[in-house]
């Protein structure tokens, strides 16, 4: 018979009860201070606010049951939120009544999250969590980026009370020129001051309560706090004042109860084929995003992170919430942070802050009736804001032309373009460049430095050189989209060295050799031949080695195979003939 114990979680079997009381303080704070956020990614999604607490319940509580992070927060997040709405957005170009119907909108929100969660679930039995290692910096900063500048474009309707319409920066610009003159004023000043409120307490209010005395974690929690209060406080004045009859645009209802558990509906096979490529971007982007953000703070608290289990516990979790109401979720740096600072140790701290939604949902929903919708929309945009990572393309364009040229690719085509079609060409161009790179290998001239062993570029350091000795080392495997540039390469070097009699190719940055490279050494070796030059191989590395000598090369080399470049100028040099000087 098996015993319930062994059914539960392996946190939970051992949990040390030391940690309780810090698990359970972490799970309220969390739960208090992301209660804004869901409402308003869920009007992000395109969904009414509600939505967004019934994403932070039951994917929540299995991930906490599943998942490879002790610490992760997991919820809908700002890029995921905007992902669904434009994919929703997309299909309602073929189905208006998408728009019309709240309920089918809800439904399609909850199917893409239901497929998104079985593709990472596949994606974690197939252990394919070394994939993302494919997408390059410049591609997820550039995405990111161009999708957190949409975010905030896409939060001016709730700002200023105008009714935009579009979902790329061509559209959100010509819809807000059209209707520039519905500004309204009221709203346009509670979202300004919401907004001005939240950059004073994000620059100033930590860096001044830390002069004053408190600590670093009571000062960051304090700091977290403020975007409640500012809420809070927007809350009652509008109550108070009654501004939602003055047409500034409020939550309204908030139906109290449960989520409702039901299947997403699938109307046909065309619609579901229709949005598997956007579930199929968001299980990609919520991955990344899950696992960077999972994998950052198991390093600082020395654990061992599973990215294959993160893609399993991230595909649950998302497959229940389809099932609880829910959309797409991933975890989140801000809440993460937040959950951490809190003192979180288990991911019961996880489980305590889907209880407070809970409550909410039972006891205090009729709260939040009176919170403005610019409130929400300027806690979303300075939310976003630090999503826009200048800093990466300022390194990238300093170290890395190629990189910073695919971030401005994949942020243009995102903020242009859209986000699906954003990433794939960010995806592309760093293919191409990835490609380009590999076709065009450096090949350095070496020389000797001095009296040692040590053998350097010639062009970077003071070496020793031999007009009848030409040492090149290849720095990149030879495969046959490089393998004709290596040659040409090498032709054209002994043109320019008339003396040479001997090359030497130094192999220590080859690992692997296909065959249209090994013929192209053949090639090679012939044709240095009827030049009188030899062709030698040194530091060959023993996989590269054993290929060769499978091959007809080594049998035809004109040269040698050396150990080392300094054994090669030793002999080579040793078998020319004495100078005479009469």
């Amino acid at each position: 018979m098996i015993s319930l114990r062994r059914l539960l979680p392996t946190w939970l079997q051992h949990y040390p009860r030391q940690h309780l009381s810090d698990d359970l303080i972490a799970g309220v704070v969390v739960g208090i201070l992301v209660i804004p956020q869901s409402l308003g990614y869920a009007l992000l999604a395109g969904l009414p606010p509600v939505y967004g607490l019934y994403a932070a319940i039951i994917p929540v509580l299995v991930y906490a049951w599943i998942g490879a992070s002790a610490t992760q927060a997991i919820g809908p997040v700002a890029i995921t939120s905007i992902m669904t709405a434009q994919a929703l957005g997309s299909l309602a170009t073929q189905a208006p009544e998408l728009l019309e119907n709240l309920a089918l909108y809800a439904s399609f929100a909850a199917l893409l999250g239901l497929m998104t969660g079985l593709i990472l679930v596949l994606a974690g039995w197939l252990r394919l969590g070394w994939l993302t290692q494919f997408m390059s910096r410049g591609v997820v900063s550039g995405f990111i980026s161009g999708a957190a500048l949409l975010i905030i474009l896409s939060q001016l309707k709730h700002l200023f009370g105008i009714p935009l319409q579009g979902d790329r920066l061509p559209n959100l610009v010509s819809s807000f020129w059209q209707h520039a003159t519905e500004l309204h004023g009221l709203t346009a000043l509670l979202g300004s001051m919401a907004i001005v409120l939240l950059l004073l307490n994000r620059r100033y209010l930590n860096p001044l309560l830390l002069r004053r005395g408190f600590s670093t974690t009571t000062a960051a929690l304090l700091t977290k706090l403020v975007p409640v209060l500012v809420v809070i406080i927007a809350t009652l004045c509008t109550a108070y004042w009654g501004l939602a009859g003055h047409g500034v645009a409020i939550v309204g209802d908030i139906p109290s109860g449960l989520p409702q558990l039901s299947l997403p509906a699938l109307p046909s096979l065309s619609i579901g084929l229709q949005l598997l490529p956007a579930a199929g971007l968001i299980a990609l982007i919520a991955f990344i995003s899950s696992a960077s953000v999972a994998q950052e703070f198991a390093l600082k608290r020395h654990e061992i992170f599973d990215a294959n289990r993160e893609l399993s516990g991230l595909g649950y979790a998302n497959v229940a919430g389809a099932f609880s109401q829910g959309f797409p979720v991933t975890g989140g740096f801000s809440r993460t942070a937040v959950n951490v600072e809190a003192g979180a140790q288990t991911p019961l701290a996880g489980v305590g802050s889907a209880l407070v939604m809970l409550l909410v949902l039972l006891l205090l929903s009729s709260w939040f009736y009176h919170l403005p919708l610019a409130v929400l929309g300027a806690g979303i945009i300075v939310a976003v804001w630090s999503l826009i990572d200048v800093q990466t393309l300022k390194l990238a364009w300093q170290s890395d032309r190629m990189d910073a040229w695919v971030w401005l690719a994949t942020a243009a085509g995102v903020v242009m373009l859209g986000l699906q079609v954003g990433l794939m060409l960010g995806l592309m161009l760093s293919f191409m460049g990835l490609l380009w790179q590999s076709s065009h290998p450096h090949l350095a001239v070496v020389g000797q430095i001095a009296d040692t062993g040590h053998f350097r570029n010639i062009e970077r350091y003071s070496t020793v050189t031999y007009p009848e000795i030409l040492l090149l080392r290849i720095d990149e495997s030879l495969y046959f989209g490089n393998c004709r540039a290596v040659a040409h390469r090498v032709e054209a070097i002994c043109q320019q060295q008339p003396k040479t009699q001997h090359v030497v190719l130094i192999l220590s940055a080859v690992n692997h050799i296909d065959l249209a490279a090994q013929q192209m050494l053949q090639t090679l070796n012939r044709q240095l031949q009827t030049r009188a030059i030899k062709l030698h191989l040194a530091e060959v590395k023993g996989p590269v080695y054993d290929a060769l000598q499978r091959s007809p090369l080594l049998l035809h080399l004109s040269g040698q195979v050396f150990l080392t470049p300094l054994a090669a100028v030793q002999s080579l040099r040793a078998q020319q003939p004495p100078e005479y000087y009469l």
